[in-house]
């Protein structure tokens, strides 16, 4: 897992593997990932948008940008936490 906290937000995200997507003998490997937003402030927050930046083991690079999750505004309480988990 990686973590990173900047003005008490803490991101942490965590790749997997998905055997039941894949087909190895064709070279194709499914990953997804989950990403978790914790708010540590005493406030609310709102995410605004959203920037991820994908790196696979091939060097292949893919970003993902846009508003926040699914094009609706995410509120997060104090002291909560929000996952976001995706395929690949």
């Amino acid at each position: 897992m990686s973590s990173i906290i900047s003005e008490g937000v803490q991101v942490s995200v965590v790749t997997f593997y998905q055997p039941d997507y894949s087909n190895p003998l064709q070279s194709e490997f499914m990953f997804a990932y989950r990403i978790t937003l914790e708010n540590h402030n005493s406030f609310p927050i709102k995410l605004h948008r959203r920037n991820w930046q994908i790196f696979d083991s091939n060097g292949t690079h893919r970003e993902v940008e846009g508003e926040g999750r699914s094009r609706c505004t995410t509120y997060l309480k104090a002291r909560r936490e929000l996952s976001i988990c995706k395929r690949l």
